[in-house]
């Protein structure tokens, strides 16, 4: 039993997809019964050139075989004339369907998007939260990093604590390289 409304929506979808086949399948079942119908036509007309002077001429057996082309004639008529009606309205029910079913289709798509998006958000406290703990970690590393460059200044080597200072302690190249893929 659906419980989402994408899940409802995916429901309407595999429907309209059902639909659209029984839909389809009665169509070519229409123009099936058309071809069927010319077929046959064609062979009642030739049966109904060589029935047609024998009736004519008094032949009752004759007259009586021809009353039946002709009353199959007509069935099959109604019949052909049926399904050449049908055909141009199951055109016009899956068109309305296939409409439908693209609407449909859209609407789980943005369904998913909407779930996506809310799954994602709610990481967000616990991606604030551990960014705010790396930013911690990175200020003390950074202390430390001045610590040492003072240490390396007290012992009388100006110029190496120049170029440690400079140089950083390597933390944006750490960011860089750990989240190059999320600063793009």
């Amino acid at each position: 039993m659906p419980t989402t409304k994408r899940e409802e929506l995916s429901a309407l979808v595999e429907r309209l997809e059902a639909e659209i086949d029984e839909l389809s399948r009665r169509r070519g079942e229409a123009l099936a019964r058309i071809r069927s119908a010319e077929e046959r036509f064609e062979e009642l007309e030739e049966r109904r050139a060589a029935l047609s002077p024998k009736a004519f001429s008094g032949d009752e057996e004759a007259a009586a075989e021809l009353e039946q082309v002709e009353d199959e004639h007509d069935r099959i008529a109604r019949s052909s004339r049926v399904a050449r009606s049908a055909v141009p309205e199951f055109d016009r029910m899956i068109k309305e369907a296939r409409g439908r079913l693209g609407e449909a289709r859209e609407g789980v798509h943005r369904e998913r998007y909407a779930e996506l998006q809310n799954q994602s958000a709610a990481l967000d406290p616990e991606r604030d939260e551990l960014a705010g703990r790396l930013v911690e970690i990175l200020d003390k590393q950074a202390d430390l990093h001045l610590d040492m460059v003072n240490e390396v200044r007290q012992s009388g080597d100006g110029d190496e604590a120049n170029r440690m200072f400079v140089s950083g302690n390597g933390t944006r190249s750490w960011i860089e390289d750990r989240f190059s893929r999320w600063l793009r």
